[in-house]
């Protein structure tokens, strides 16, 4: 008696899925969970870290000047130093008087080159540096300052400028601002016909410039 078998069986075994969507939408949403864990544990040590650093630098320079300031209470005041907390306020106002000196040598014209050189090669490397930098300009830079006129001037290519004056015969003053530090550059006199509209903002403007020119697409 001959048996026929055919080739292949029809088979219909169901195979468990290992898992299911259960498992696969738990496991996005803990992916989800972790970035936003490390997203916040990044931003927070980008806040902290300057933070920490300008309060340890500036007890540092408060404690330096501390003995000068005692000097100056007991010898020149006749003061007891202890009274009121003398020493620790002239401790202060030395720490003030230097830092106004210093950003007056920062701005001079020896000390921008030496400031833009020690920014691009140290300073924009210490974590944090560029948000406190930032936040030190938006609180202490002029009221105007995200009001002025924004526009492309031919300088090597084209850069970003500001308007900062209007002269006769159709001429602009712009500040023609270096990146990444936009608070340095120079000034320069165009005609109104060799520079080009912008639609930007001084805010975006600086952002931009602050970023190393990412953004540039949106002029």
């Amino acid at each position: 008696m001959a048996f026929f078998m055919p080739d292949k069986l029809p088979l219909n075994i169901a195979i468990p899925a290992t898992g299911g969507p259960e498992k696969a939408t738990k496991n996005t949403s803990m992916q989800t969970l972790s970035q936003s864990l490390r997203r916040a544990f990044s931003r927070g040590v980008m806040v902290i870290v300057p933070v920490a650093v300008l309060v340890i630098v500036a007890n540092y320079i408060v404690g330096f000047l501390r003995p000068i300031a005692d000097f100056t209470a007991r010898r020149i005041l006749q003061a007891d130093p202890g009274a009121f907390n003398l020493s620790y306020t002239l401790a202060l106002v030395f720490a003030l008087a230097l830092t106004l000196i210093l950003g007056q040598l920062a701005n001079s014209s020896v000390g921008q080159p030496a400031m833009r050189w020690l920014e691009r090669n140290f300073l924009q490397y210490i974590p944090g540096y560029r948000l406190l930098m930032d936040t030190v300009e938006a609180v202490f830079e002029p009221a105007d300052a995200h009001h002025r006129k924004v526009m492309l001037a031919p300088v090597d290519g084209w850069q970003i400028a500001f308007v900062m004056e209007e002269l006769p015969d159709d001429e602009y003053v712009v500040f023609v601002a270096q990146a990444p530090v936009p608070r340095t550059g120079n000034v320069l006199v165009f005609k109104r016909s060799e520079l080009r509209e912008t639609h930007l903002t001084a805010k975006e403007a600086f952002q931009i410039l602050r970023q190393g020119g990412k953004g540039f697409t949106r002029i």
